[in-house]
C-alpha cells in the first residue's frame, strides 16, 4: 500500500486538544492536497477527528477553518494549479473558498472510538495515561481488520511499552510534535526494532509533506541540526541544548530527530 492509499482513511485521537488540533490541521491539509491530485480523482479521503468533548470539537472546526483560510491565502498560486481544470473558479477568492471547503469536507468530528475501526492510520494525541492509551489502542486494533499503523504523540511513555501493552506487534511508532505542531519545527520520530520499514518510510514522508519541509535524516545531517540515539541520550542532550535552538538551526524545515525505544 502506497503513501496516498494509507492516508485515505485516518483518525486522530484527542483531536480537540492542543496537540491533536495541530496534528489534525496538518493531516487534513495533506489529505486534501492528495485528494486533488489527478490520479486520486474519485477516491474518498476521510479524516476522523475523535474527541470526548462536543464543545471541543466545535471549537476545533472553527480553528481548522480559520487556519486553512490563512494557509490558502499564502499558497494561491499552487492552488490554482491544483484547480486548473475548474473553469468556474475565476478569482483567487473562488479558489481559496473551494480549497477551504475541500479540506473541511474531509474532516469528520466524532465522539465515538468506533470511527477508527476503518482507518489505515491512527494518530494518538490523548492525555499521558498508559492505561487509557492501552485501552483505546487495543480496542481499535482488535476491531480494525486493516491492521492499522499507530503514530503516538506521547512525550513520556516509551514506544516499546505502548507496543507491548496494547499488543500491536510493532505497528506503533512515536511521532512527537512540539507545541504548536503547525508552527514548531521540531518533530521526534521514535522507532523500535519491530517497526515495519514501510511504516517508518511513510512516517518520514508525513513529516516532509504537510509543512513543505525536508526531514533531516541521520545519514548525513548538517552539524547541529539532527540527533540519533536512545531516550536517555535525548534527555541528556536536550538538557544541554533547548529545542528552540534546533528550530533556528533549520529554519526552512522540520528537524527530523530519530530516536530508538
Amino acid at each position: 500500500m502506497n503513501y496516498d492509499e494509507k492516508l485515505q482513511n485516518v483518525s486522530v485521537l484527542g483531536a480537540a486538544g492542543k496537540m491533536g488540533s495541530g496534528i489534525l490541521l496538518l493531516t487534513a491539509v495533506e489529505m486534501a492536497d492528495l485528494s486533488l491530485k489527478p490520479e486520486n480523482k474519485g477516491k474518498t479521503f476521510c479524516l476522523n477527528a475523535i474527541d470526548v468533548s462536543h464543545e471541543g470539537l466545535a471549537g476545533l472546526m472553527k480553528y481548522l477553518k480559520d487556519q486553512v483560510m490563512k494557509l490558502a491565502e499564502k499558497k494561491t498560486v499552487a492552488l490554482r494549479k491544483l484547480y486548473q481544470d475548474r473553469a468556474d473558479l475565476i478569482e483567487n477568492e473562488d479558489v481559496i473558498r473551494e480549497y477551504v471547503f475541500d479540506v473541511m469536507n474531509i474532516v469528520r468530528p466524532v465522539t465515538t472510538i468506533e470511527s477508527a475501526y476503518h482507518s489505515q492510520l491512527v494518530f494518538e494525541a490523548i492525555i499521558e495515561n498508559l492505561d487509557l492509551k492501552k485501552k483505546l489502542l487495543s480496542q481499535i486494533n482488535e476491531n480494525n481488520p486493516y491492521k492499522p499503523w499507530f503514530f503516538s504523540n506521547t512525550s513520556s511513555i516509551p514506544i516499546h511499552v505502548l507496543d507491548e501493552a496494547a499488543k500491536l506487534d510493532g505497528r506503533i511508532l512515536g511521532f512527537h510534535f512540539y507545541n504548536p505542531p503547525a508552527v514548531q519545527r521540531l518533530v521526534e520520530l521514535i522507532t523500535t526494532p519491530k517497526n515495519p520499514a514501510e511504516m517508518v518510510e511513510v512516517a518520514a514522508a508525513q513529516l516532509d509533506a504537510p509543512v513543505g519541509a525536508r526531514p533531516l535524516c541521520e545519514d548525513h545531517p548538517p552539524q547541529g541540526s539532527a540527533f540519533t540515539g536512545t531516550w536517555p541520550d535525548w534527555i541528556a542532550f536536550t538538557a544541554a541544548c533547548s529545542a528552540r535552538s534546533y528550530s533556528r538551526s533549520n529554519a526552512g524545515g522540520v528537524l527530523f530527530v530519530r530516536l530508538t525505544s
